[in-house]
């Protein structure tokens, strides 16, 4: 099945998934070819891309949207970053440096987006236990 992965800023994956597994609001949930057409929101999480039948690509996001047809699975997230390379040292201190930029944001829009780097940090460290 077609799996694409998009963020405001670009096109983190596009490419075929045998499935994919993806942090609904309302629990995780699984997408193969031929699923029935839903709808999710998402929520902190990973989410795992099967190729060549075995989990080979994990992505953090912390909101978005997940749209499955019969055909394949399109997620429009907010934020994606993927797992691969990171380690549990270069979170810890992605954190550090995300809860000072947010003690220090002048404005709201800053706090929001250092908000939002946090969160990303603190579920790329979940991931990693």
């Amino acid at each position: 099945m077609l799996l694409n992965i998009i963020t405001p800023e670009k096109t983190f994956f596009s490419g075929e998934a045998e499935m994919v597994v993806a942090p609904g609001v309302e629990g995780e949930f699984g997408v193969m070819a031929g699923h029935m057409p839903f709808i999710s929101l998402l929520k902190p999480g990973v989410i795992s891309v099967e190729r060549d039948g075995e989990p080979n690509l994990r992505i953090a996001v912390i909101e978005g949207v997940a749209e499955a047809n019969p055909e394949g699975c399109l997620i429009l997230a907010q934020n994606a970053q993927a797992l691969e390379g990171i380690s549990a040292a270069d979170a810890a201190e992605e954190i550090r440096v995300a809860t000072q930029v947010l003690d220090t944001a002048p404005d709201d829009a800053q706090k929001q987006a250092a908000e939002k780097r946090l969160l990303m940090a603190q579920t790329i460290t979940d991931a990693l236990r």
